[in-house]
């Protein structure tokens, strides 16, 4: 009985010490809160009816459950997340201005990881993310890899979709998404990814280093195909398959260090000449491309390229510590950007005093101002694994 005794009184102490101490506000504590406002459900905040152009698309593709991955809305003036849609299965997007729609072409299984499987292009209202419609694609044949977006591709003005398969056999299914249904599906053997062109018309590149141009009637029926020269090196220094875009150029950066410029405003993709980098350095390590989106364009018409100072076989995918400013017309180097940390993807906007968005290997969104390579905003943790980025024409 003593010992307890002993146990007991500090405890009593302690306790009388806390009241003694806490006073007046104890009543307070005991007092009843306001009520809370009751909120709607659900509560949808209302997106501008046109995105602005400083506002950039981040794929946060979720590498630890693919199922649920995402499309991440950034407005790069704040920074600020203002929305975010699914995005399944290492899915591709596209979004469509003229008709204020969103679509993401994604796959799904009946069991979550496993299951009946089902490719679908579904259907968004930009406003408010609504989904209003869902296209079913051809079962088993959409391309599962790390999102590329030149594996689903909006042409012919907008009104259809094009988007690659993979079985392993290549093709693209031609989608209607006015009138909400698959027209055909065109063969692309030894050929992968969508470049559209001018009209009912889109090349790929193919494994022989070459480009495939493809013609469409106005039933998306095959009318006529057609391969370029051999330009892409593919043994010694094979392309990025991600080109930056003014107007109808693509220019496309090299391993290890050339732009490839490729004219596709006719009905067949046209190579220009070649040129390397400007102001690249030779010896080792070696400045060289590289990280996951490499290259970019802003309104100008100037290409900004991600480079690594660690150049060298392999080192493609390992990202950049700088990126570099280059006029294609003359060939000259503008300037060169250090950046914060590693970056894996970039982009630029498209307005009249366009923005840099660099996407770090920390998962931080950071904001440059391509005039004075400095940082002027930040997002820290933009998604769990995000990983490519979407600017807005």
């Amino acid at each position: 009985m003593e010992i307890r005794s002993m146990q007991v009184k500090p405890l009593i102490r302690f306790v009388a010490a806390a009241t003694m101490l806490a006073g007046p506000d104890v009543g307070a504590l005991s007092a009843t809160p306001p009520p809370l406002a009751v909120e709607p459900i659900p509560a949808v905040r209302q997106l501008p009816s046109e995105f602005p152009r400083d506002w950039v698309m981040v794929h946060d593709v979720n590498a630890g459950g693919v199922n649920d991955g995402k499309i991440v809305f950034v407005d790069l003036q704040v920074p600020e997340v203002r929305a975010q849609v699914g995005a399944a299965f290492l899915a591709n997007f596209r979004y469509a201005p003229a008709r204020r729609e969103l679509y993401v072409a994604e796959t799904f299984y009946s069991r979550g990881h496993r299951g009946t499987r089902t490719d679908v292009i579904s259907i968004y209202d930009t406003t408010n993310l609504t989904q209003t419609g869902e296209i079913a694609l051809p079962p088993g044949k959409r391309g599962i890899f790390v999102p590329d977006e030149g594996a689903f591709k909006l042409f012919n003005d907008d009104k259809w979709g094009l988007v690659f398969n993979f079985t392993p056999a290549a093709s693209v299914s031609v989608v209607d998404l006015i009138n909400r249904k698959v027209l055909s599906e065109i063969e692309t053997p030894g050929c992968a990814m969508i470049y559209p062109m001018a009209g009912r018309g889109f090349s790929t590149l193919c494994g022989d280093g070459s480009m495939l141009s493809i013609l469409l009637d106005e039933q998306g029926k095959l009318v006529s195909s057609q391969s370029s020269a051999t330009f892409n090196n593919i043994d010694d220094d094979p392309m990025f398959m991600r080109p930056a875009m003014t107007g109808r150029t693509a220019w496309f950066v090299t391993f290890r260090g050339m732009i490839q410029p490729v004219d596709l405003s006719g009905q067949v993709a046209r190579p220009g000449l070649a040129f390397a980098i400007p102001a690249q350095e030779g010896g080792a390590p070696q400045w060289r491309p590289g990280g996951v989106q490499i290259v970019t364009a802003d309104g100008a018409g100037r290409i900004y390229v991600l480079m690594n100072p660690n150049g060298r076989e392999g080192s493609h995918k390992d990202g950049g510590t700088e990126v570099w400013l280059i006029d294609p017309l003359t060939r000259s180097l503008i300037r060169r950007i250090p950046l914060a940390t590693r970056a894996l993807s970039i982009a630029a906007t498209q307005g009249s005093r366009p923005s840099l968005a660099v996407l770090g290997f920390d998962r931080a969104l950071r904001v440059y101002d391509p005039e004075t390579g400095a940082i002027s905003k930040t997002l820290q943790a933009v998604g769990l694994t995000p990983y490519a980025l979407g600017t807005l024409p």
